[in-house]
């Protein structure tokens, strides 16, 4: 519908109230003019004014008092519809100014659905309008937000599947013409590449799944101690590989968490692996389990502290983010997919928990996941 119809109709509707609050006004205000009136005639009878008649116990007003109530009653009548004249046109000029913010509003879900997410609406109000115009620029920002990590996301995808795919079909090219030998060396090269392949291909369907909602949590009572120590156990060659310092402080007494075992391991894994992949040599990595209660809610937090070189502060809101390297030269054995973070972050997101890292430059970095112990004890 048209705003224009819209302000014409509330218009229409206040003056019309207006008119009839006037009306009822009037006429009872007219109304006890006069019973006044009356009452003085009454008493002017009582002190032997012979001017007036009673007959019947009322008072016989002459003509020139009625032209006087007449007059009074088109004076009311002359107020009201000129009271109501003016409340028409000012409420139509204060609705049309008020109305204007959902005009605005309007006008930018338009250009939102046309797919314009840089629109924003300017009202500096501090009433719901405002409040309306806020939620609106704070919804087309997240839309913008989503809309260039898709993007990022497909332009990153893309190129990381486009570089095994490249040297896979180079290398078969080549041999088909015989140009690269058809060796041991050559096959195990192809097959690193077919691995990374499908690691990324992996990886790209656990965050799809996730996005989704469609991973499904098979949740067991697990002793979350011996689940860290079975993922470092797993890691056991690259820790000795690197003399790496590895110690746990496990201070949580009721050691039983209802989480899903081969989900959460994934989780411990690959933290555990970051930290080993960026803790020099002889480093030093910490795992801690203990209690938390926060806001009356107890939880399970864990915490991951290694002594490596740490993450740039620019960088650190974003490491959680699909594709998101600190190390921006793709290099696969320092860089990784970028894929990890974001599918561990999902992962305790659906066990109802939140993850978050803390780093020093130069002084390691710690990362922190708290569950809430009420999320991990209920079933479904």
């Amino acid at each position: 519908m048209d705003m224009k119809r819209i302000v014409l109709k509330i218009t229409l509707l206040v003056s019309t109230m207006v008119f009839l609050t006037f009306l009822i006004t009037g006429y009872f205000f007219s109304r006890a003019v006069e019973d006044h009136f009356h009452d003085y005639i009454k008493d002017s009878i009582k002190i032997n004014d012979t001017m007036h008649s009673v007959k019947e116990g009322h008072i016989i007003f002459d003509l020139v008092e009625k032209d006087f109530f007449y007059e009074v009653y088109l004076e009311f009548i002359g107020i009201i519809i000129t009271a109501t004249f003016i409340a028409l046109i000012a409420s139509y000029f204060i609705i049309l100014h008020e109305i204007e913010p959902l005009k605005r509003l309007r006008e930018g879900a338009g250009e939102i659905a046309e797919g314009n997410l840089d629109y924003r609406i300017n009202i500096k109000r501090n009433d719901v309008f405002g409040y309306l115009a806020n939620s609106f620029n704070m919804m087309a920002e997240s839309l913008q937000k989503g809309r260039m990590s898709r993007k990022r996301f497909f332009a990153d995808a893309a190129h990381e599947l486009k570089t095994p795919i490249t040297v896979i079909k180079g290398n078969l090219e080549g041999m088909i013409d015989g140009i690269i030998p058809v060796n041991e060396e050559n096959l195990t090269s192809l097959l690193e590449e077919t691995e990374y392949l499908n690691n990324i291909i992996k990886d790209i369907k656990e965050l799809a799944l996730a996005d989704s909602g469609e991973i499904a949590l098979n949740k067991k009572k697990i002793d979350i101690n011996k689940l860290i120590e079975a993922s470092m156990a797993m890691l056991n060659m690259q820790i000795k590989a690197k003399d790496i310092n590895i110690t746990n402080d496990f201070q949580i007494e009721d050691r039983e968490v209802f989480i899903d075992p081969e989900r959460f391991n994934q989780v411990i894994y690959n933290l555990l692996m970051n930290a080993i992949k960026y803790t020099p040599q002889n480093g030093n990595i910490n795992i801690k389990t203990e209690r938390l209660l926060e806001n009356n809610t107890e939880s399970v937090k864990i915490t991951i502290k290694d002594s490596g070189k740490g993450i740039p502060p620019d960088d650190l809101p974003y490491i959680f983010e699909r594709f998101y390297r600190v190390d921006k030269s793709r290099d696969r054995k320092t860089g990784g997919l970028g894929l990890g973070l974001a599918i561990v972050r999902k992962i305790i997101e659906l066990h109802g928990g939140t993850i978050r890292a803390e780093s020093t430059p130069d002084k390691g970095s710690s990362f922190c996941i708290v569950i809430p112990y009420s999320m991990m004890n209920s079933e479904g």
